[in-house]
């Protein structure tokens, strides 16, 4: 059906952009007729655009094409990140612990995760307002980032 929208302003704007048509010159009036009586000849009416091969009837509709844009993905389709063991400290005297297939910890406080990619996931701490931000370089290293109340942003330092 998207085909169908997007495919009839082209063929407003093809017929639109054809060129110059041909049309009539209006016949002159009758030496009888005052220029009031003069009807202005009707402009050529447009040819319709032509018919779309898609059906007329509507597509169904499927879960992922209703679902809001910051929804997760289904679960059996979610990538699952690898949380690897680490120990980090970020600006503002914030402490993070992950164990070896999770979880992640934040001020002591387990955080839930979500992960957007094999390499790549977020963990919150509601009670301190923190997002850490845990990616996989190619080389297999972690870069650990974090963000807080009001803006607050930066780079974890990870312990060795």
């Amino acid at each position: 059906m998207r085909a169908a929208y997007l495919l009839l302003p082209l063929c407003l704007v093809a017929t639109a952009c054809s060129g110059p048509t041909e049309t009539p010159e209006p016949e002159a009036p009758a030496a009888d007729t005052t220029p009031e009586a003069a009807t202005p000849a009707e402009p050529e009416p447009m040819p319709a655009p032509a018919t779309s091969a898609m059906p007329d009837e509507a597509m169904p509709a499927t879960e992922e094409a209703n679902a809001p844009l910051d929804a997760p993905a289904p679960a059996d389709d979610a990538p699952k990140a690898k949380i690897s063991l680490f120990n980090a400290t970020c600006p503002g005297d914030i402490e993070v612990h992950a164990d070896d297939g999770g979880p992640v910890f934040v001020n002591g406080n387990e955080a839930s995760y979500k992960s957007f990619s094999e390499t790549y996931y977020e963990a919150s701490d509601a009670a301190s307002g923190v997002t850490i931000s845990v990616s996989t370089n190619t080389d297999g290293t972690l870069s650990v980032s974090y963000t807080g109340k009001n803006r607050a942003n930066g780079v974890c330092t990870l312990a060795e």
